[in-house]
């Protein structure tokens, strides 16, 4: 009896922890941005950074992507969002933070949630590359640094073999946000957190498929008319709503920088956005009207 009791428990133990590895999980996988992309044509976008370790304020973080179909590249650069006085850290690679980080970088250090919450006392790659899918990444050696108080400033990566075949391309991102904050003599740079999200890109639907053209058909003899058949209904244009996604992105960097003399013409741009996507057939673009509803959410609390 008392070792049924005991394998009981055990069992029970083993269940409450893999509940809570999953939820651990479910909220490092829970940011997910998807886009859509056509060749040879820039997407402009933004991201929020939430953090999933540590402690620090959600930012958001503008971000353009270019598909280059001959060479088969995405070029990704992350931007100066032109307020925040922080920084952003991009690691090339899994690296122990007393023997590799804070030796290349002196000026580093670490807010004690966040080395908590760090593998091994390891930071996390820039891009997860054995979780990507679709496409390559090949990282430089160099910590990369986006200064996102300096309005001209940018970080690009690049990403080979796109689209090889015709799943969507899935990227893993890891940033570390960085505060001007002095610990000691030497150390004035703080890491606050870390933000995880997953950038899902698809290609932007093409139209245009040519059809072979059918043999003449012999003469029969006439039959009663009938009813013709009922035109298939065409698909709702998600290009709309993607449009407006990024119209609304370019709009909450604008309200961020707004002065009092420029709010009403603001607000007008958000009314003319609302009203190109007001019919109820975009909702059917499941994905991007999810987007646009939490992009309004975020506009909304920026006008009150």
């Amino acid at each position: 009896m008392i070792k049924i009791l005991k394998t009981k428990d055990i069992t029970m133990k083993l269940k409450l922890f893999f509940l809570f590895l999953l939820a651990i999980t479910l909220k490092g996988f829970s940011q997910e941005k998807t886009i859509e992309i056509q060749a040879q044509k820039e997407s402009v976008n933004t991201v929020t950074l939430i953090p999933t370790c540590g402690k620090g304020t959600e930012m958001e973080l503008p971000f353009t992507v270019l598909w280059d179909k001959k060479t088969e590249t995405i070029k990704i650069d992350f931007k100066s969002n032109k307020t925040s006085d922080k920084m952003l850290l991009f690691f090339p690679k899994r690296m122990f933070i007393k023997k590799e980080v804070m030796k290349l970088r002196k000026e580093i250090w670490f807010d004690k949630a966040v080395k908590k919450c760090q593998t091994k006392k390891t930071v996390n790659p820039g891009v997860d590359t054995k979780n990507l899918v679709n496409i390559e990444y090949h990282s430089p050696d160099t910590i990369k640094t986006l200064n996102l108080f300096d309005s001209q400033a940018a970080m690009n990566l690049l990403f080979n073999k796109a689209f090889q075949n015709n799943e969507d391309i899935t990227i893993p991102f890891h940033f570390y946000i960085v505060s001007n904050e002095t610990l000691k003599k030497g150390k004035t740079l703080k890491i606050e957190y870390e933000a995880f999200f997953t950038l899902i890109i698809k290609k932007r639907g093409e139209t245009g498929a040519t059809t072979t053209p059918s043999t003449p058909a012999k003469p029969t003899t006439p039959t009663k008319p009938t009813t013709p058949p009922t035109p298939p209904k065409e698909p709702v244009d998600c290009k709309t709503l993607y449009k407006a996604n990024e119209q609304l992105g370019e709009l909450l960097l604008d309200l961020k920088n707004s002065a009092p003399s420029t709010l009403a013409s603001l607000k007008q741009k958000y009314a003319t956005i609302k009203k190109s996507v007001e019919n109820p057939e975009y909702k059917k673009c499941k994905e991007e009207y999810k987007a646009f509803e939490s992009l309004c959410t975020k506009v909304d609390n920026r006008l009150k």
